[in-house]
């Protein structure tokens, strides 16, 4: 199908360690899977050109945001505990983009 975009919907990862670390901090994420990071590859040798991964940066969000209050357990500055979540979302893009990059 020449010029079609195709797209990879529900396509996280669910990284055990993001998962294990949530529930370790109090967390109840139970029998979360995705699929492995080689599979991004292969789609996209085979056309995907969107992937889909709400459900990692979800996960990523909610571990920042656990971890740092675990760790500042007297924070009340939103823009603190909030800035922790993004850094763990900007891990997890960045991890994807490094993946993406990796397809020849």
């Amino acid at each position: 199908m020449p010029k079609t975009f195709l797209v990879l919907h529900g396509a996280s990862s669910v990284y055990n360690e993001y998962i294990s670390s949530i529930n370790n901090l109090g967390g109840k994420i139970l029998d979360a899977v995705g699929i492995p990071d080689e599979h991004y590859i292969i789609a996209i040798k085979y056309g995907i050109r969107k992937i889909n991964i709400d459900t990692d940066l979800r996960i990523a969000f909610v571990y920042g945001i656990r971890k740092f209050l675990f760790e500042n357990p007297s924070e009340i500055d939103p823009r603190k505990i909030l800035n922790s979540s993004i850094d763990a979302i900007k891990n997890v893009i960045r991890h994807k983009l490094n993946l993406i990059k990796s397809v020849k």
